[in-house]
């Protein structure tokens, strides 16, 4: 069976620190972020590009993967502090939304990672 691991905000400095890593350990890696940037072409490494995390998109990016990391943040502490409803609008809404979804998963293990904002 193929172990295959999603990761929410790959784009982020943790998410392209543990790529490789990841890559060592899964069988293929979904990263969902909410812009593409340049990186070395991978087999094992399949971008999906969306800002919805309750997407269909996300969705089919889940069925094989039985873990995933969250790395996904919008805002650092200053902003977060400064803009309560920035925080909750562009961070714990999409974090909800995908909750929401694995809700349709079972024996799933994430790993979140705050940014300290949240």
């Amino acid at each position: 069976m193929s172990r295959e691991i999603i990761l929410i905000g790959g784009n982020s400095f943790a998410g392209n620190t543990i790529l490789p890593h990841l890559v060592d350990q899964f069988d293929k890696i979904h990263i969902v972020c909410r812009n593409n940037v340049e990186r070395a072409h991978n087999p094992k490494v399949q971008i999906h590009i969306t800002d919805d995390l309750a997407s269909d998109l996300v969705r089919q990016s889940l069925t094989n993967c039985s873990a995933g990391l969250y790395f996904a943040s919008a805002t650092t502490p200053a902003t977060s502090a400064s803009d309560p409803v920035l925080e909750l609008e562009a961070n714990v809404k999409p974090l909800v939304d995908f909750l929401h979804v694995l809700q349709e998963k079972h024996d799933f293990t994430l790993i979140y990672v705050s940014s300290g904002g949240t």
